[in-house]
C-alpha cells in the first residue's frame, strides 16, 4: 500500500514519482461531505479492475472526513491523500492532476458513483483498441429523492452541440492527464470550469471517443445544480461559448436573443388579440 497524507510543504516526494505508471488515475474532491465520500470510496473500491490510482482532495473539512481518510487501509491499491485549504472545486480537481501517475485521469467526486463494477475494465479494452484523446459514456443523474435520469450524450458531438451551451459532466469522462496539466481548469468559473475545458478540448482538434454505456451516478445535489445558481451558470457558459467561438458564438446569441424577443412579442401580441375578442 502506497498511503500519503500530504501537506502543501511536502509534495516533491510524490510529484516526482514516475509518470504514467497505471492507466487510470481516480480523483475525488472533497469538502465537508464525510457521509457522501463514504459512498464514494466504496464504490471506488469495488471496481473490478484494481489497476489504478486513487487520489482523495480534501479542502481543509472540519466535519471527521479527514479523521475518516486516516483510517483507510487497502493493500491492493495506491491511495494519496491531500488535505488542506483550496480555493474551491476546480482548484482541488487542478491539484488532483498534479498528482496523477495514470494515463488517463478520471474525476469522481464525493457523493459521485460508479455506474457499476466494471466501468474501468470495460473502458479499459477499449483504450486499447482505439486512439482517442478524450473517452466519454453516459451518465446517470441522480437526485437527493433518489430520482434517477440517465443522460444520455451525443455519439458524435460537432460545433453547433457546443454553441447550444451542452457540454459532458467531467463524471462521465476519461481524459488524458497531459491534456489536465497543459490545459488546468480555469478557476475562474466556480460552476463550468469543467464545460470550458472540454470545449477547449474540441476546439484544439482533440480526438474523442463515446464509450456508449453508463460511466457514472452523477450527485445532482452539488452546487452547480442548485436552482439559485442558474443565472450564474447561464453567464458563465455564454462567456465560454463566446470565449471559445468568439464570432460565431456572439452571432449565435445575439441570433438566440432576437428569436426570444420576437417569441416574447409574438405571445404578448396573440393574448392581447384574445383578450380584445
Amino acid at each position: 500500500m502506497t498511503h500519503y497524507i500530504i501537506s502543501c510543504t511536502n509534495l516533491s516526494s510524490v510529484c516526482s514519482t514516475k509518470r504514467y505508471i497505471m492507466l487510470f488515475s481516480i480523483i475525488t474532491v472533497v469538502y465537508n461531505a464525510k457521509m457522501n465520500l463514504m459512498n464514494t470510496i466504496e464504490s471506488v473500491f469495488s471496481q473490478e479492475n484494481e489497476h489504478f490510482q486513487y487520489i482523495i482532495i480534501d479542502g481543509g473539512s472540519n466535519d471527521g472526513t479527514v479523521e475518516f481518510l486516516k483510517t483507510l487501509v487497502d493493500n491492493r491499491r495506491e491511495i494519496i491523500i491531500r488535505s488542506e485549504p483550496d480555493k474551491g472545486i476546480y482548484d482541488a480537481m487542478n491539484k488532483g492532476v498534479k498528482l496523477a501517475t495514470g494515463q488517463y485521469s478520471y474525476f469522481l467526486n464525493a457523493g459521485d458513483r460508479f455506474a457499476n463494477t466494471n466501468v474501468l475494465s470495460d473502458t479499459e479494452k477499449i483504450i486499447e483498441q482505439t486512439d482517442a484523446d478524450i473517452f466519454y459514456g453516459d451518465a446517470f443523474d441522480w437526485y437527493r429523492d433518489d430520482k434517477v435520469i440517465l443522460h444520455k450524450y451525443n455519439k458524435k458531438i460537432n460545433k453547433l452541440y457546443f454553441l447550444r451551451g451542452n457540454g459532458i459532466c467531467h463524471q462521465a469522462v476519461f481524459a488524458k492527464t497531459e491534456l489536465l496539466i497543459n490545459m488546468p481548469f480555469l478557476q475562474k468559473y466556480r460552476l463550468a470550469a469543467d464545460k470550458d475545458w472540454i470545449m477547449k478540448q474540441y476546439v484544439h482538434g482533440k480526438k474523442f471517443c463515446y464509450l456508449g454505456y453508463p460511466i457514472c451516478y452523477y450527485d445532482r445535489g452539488g452546487i452547480s445544480s442548485n436552482p439559485k445558481q442558474s443565472d450564474r451558470l447561464k453567464k458563465e457558459t455564454k462567456d465560454i461559448i463566446i470565449s471559445n467561438y468568439r464570432y460565431s458564438g456572439s452571432l449565435f446569441y445575439k441570433c438566440k436573443e432576437l428569436k426570444q424577443k420576437f417569441m416574447h412579442l409574438s405571445n404578448t401580441a396573440h393574448s392581447r388579440f384574445r383578450q380584445s375578442k
